[in-house]
């Protein structure tokens, strides 16, 4: 897990745009597809289920906290 967290940070410190993790390896997992994208001062986080669509502001600041514990 140390290795897949230091990915992330080191995928942040460049201010990425979007990123979008989509297909899930478990057929029941809560969300189905997972979209960051970068607004100027935080990033939005939308979360798609089969139904509905979820939002969420995050500050830059603690985006890769955020991704880590989504895996």
């Amino acid at each position: 897990m140390p290795q897949l967290k230091d990915l992330i940070l080191n995928i942040f410190e460049d201010a990425i745009q979007k990123a979008v993790f989509s297909n899930p390896t478990e057929n029941d997992a809560e969300f189905k597809k997972i979209t960051i994208s970068r607004i100027p001062k935080f990033y939005q986080i939308t979360k798609f289920t089969e139904k509905q669509v979820f939002h969420e502001n995050i500050d830059i600041d603690n985006i890769s906290e955020l991704c880590i514990e989504l895996f």
